[in-house]
């Protein structure tokens, strides 16, 4: 039976804020070959950014999911998102933070299948001031 994840947000130091987000679909995470894209932006409040990523697939193009949320510099936040428990799905753990200086974000994404294979991604962005 596949279990699906729910986009899960957990900050470690700081609240991260979840923007309401569909419950991804089973199906379009099997077989899947995803790949993240994460953009950061100034929020509405002092101190605080939001923080966006596009999960797609890199054989079909299509968007897989796109979780969303608001975060406060010098706060690690992780997103979950995909499928588990059934053969050929995948899923994505993303870790997330704003520096202290609210200049530059950091990322991590690792990539899991049902395989036990795992891959990963991790970028540095620089924050428009």
């Amino acid at each position: 039976m596949r279990k699906l994840l729910a986009i899960a947000f957990l900050a470690l130091s700081s609240p991260a804020f979840a923007a309401d987000a569909p419950v991804p679909d089973p199906q379009v995470w099997t077989n899947g070959q995803p790949q993240v894209r994460v953009s950061v932006s100034r929020g509405a409040s002092e101190n605080t950014f939001n923080v966006g990523a596009t999960i797609t697939d890199r054989q079909s193009g299509g968007v897989l999911a796109e979780p969303k949320m608001i975060i406060k510099a010098g706060a690690w936040a992780q997103a979950e998102v995909g499928a588990t428990g059934a053969p050929g799905v995948a899923s994505v753990a993303l870790s997330i933070t704003v520096d202290p200086s609210g200049k530059n974000a950091a990322y991590f994404a690792e990539i899991r299948r049902a395989d036990g294979k795992l891959d990963s991604e991790s970028g540095t962005l620089r924050i428009a001031q």
